[in-house]
């Protein structure tokens, strides 16, 4: 995504974009695109300078662990304009069953599912094919899938963080058809 925005900020005549570029990573960047090395622990201050600088700040960071959150929150605490959604709306994205309720509260359709605490078995008839995923991680972080019968759901995530994680489990409700619309991007299960 950083690099796309870069990509579209160059084509821009009225931006003057830089980017913040962790000291010890090489990106290659459009012409035009100003970087600016972050020296290791210093990302935040880095970032809140560069902020304070701009006319307006785009945040690039993943919602797991509450990094985007946190950059967004320490930018705006600071003064600086955050071309970012709210703290409120990166919080519930950044948590995975917040989300399908919120969706679901909007009326949009949803799996089936709940919240399994750290370690829970997945409980016994739930529905299957079902899905366990980490509620703040990315990409497969913690993901598996229960076909039927025995679990691999029940496995600890591979990702670094703890294992004391919380979870959410879903699937598609029987009582549901597979034909109810989704939104684009969503496969049908």
């Amino acid at each position: 995504m950083l690099e796309v925005l870069a990509a579209d900020a160059s084509r821009d005549e009225t931006l003057d974009a830089t980017v913040l570029v962790d000291a010890a990573q090489a990106l290659t960047l459009p012409d035009g695109v100003r970087t600016r090395p972050v020296p290791p622990d210093g990302e935040i201050d880095a970032l809140v300078a560069a902020a304070r600088d701009a006319d307006w700040t785009v945040i690039v960071a993943p919602e797991t662990d509450d990094i985007l959150r946190s950059r967004v929150a320490a930018v705006r605490s600071a003064g600086g304009r955050v071309l970012n959604a709210s703290d409120a709306f990166i919080a519930i994205a950044a948590d995975k069953q917040a989300t399908v309720n919120a969706l679901a509260a909007a009326g949009v359709p949803v799996p089936a599912g709940r919240t399994l605490a750290a370690r829970e078995a997945v409980p016994a008839g739930f529905h299957t094919p079902a899905v366990r995923k980490l509620r703040d991680g990315v990409g497969c972080d913690g993901f598996t899938v229960r076909i039927s019968g025995a679990s691999p759901c029940n496995r600890a995530p591979r990702r670094s963080a703890p294992v004391a994680s919380p979870a959410g489990l879903s699937t598609r409700s029987p009582a549901r058809p597979a034909a109810t619309p989704r939104p684009a991007g969503w496969e049908s299960t």
